[in-house]
């Protein structure tokens, strides 16, 4: 039985995600750019990266940390050449 050529292509892309911003518990949107960028991410490759998922999970990555403190860890970190 051959795969159906509609749900092969349908799972070979990358799902279509719009990231309408974060805002924190009273309703204020909070602006990427105020989340501070610890040193591993300005040494990350990932880091170029501007749109789609990846930036999304880097940002994330990013807010969890200022919340919580400590020790800056990101288990995507990929260095650059």
């Amino acid at each position: 039985m051959q795969p159906h050529p509609v749900r092969e292509m349908e799972m070979s892309k990358e799902p279509f995600i719009e990231f309408m911003g974060m805002y924190d518990d009273e309703g204020n949107e909070v602006s990427p750019e105020s989340i501070p960028r610890p040193e591993l991410c300005r040494n990350c490759i990932r880091d170029e990266e501007k749109e789609g998922m990846q930036s999304v999970l880097c940002m994330l990555a990013r807010c969890g940390h200022m919340l919580e403190g400590g020790e800056f860890t990101c288990h995507s970190y990929a260095a650059r050449d």
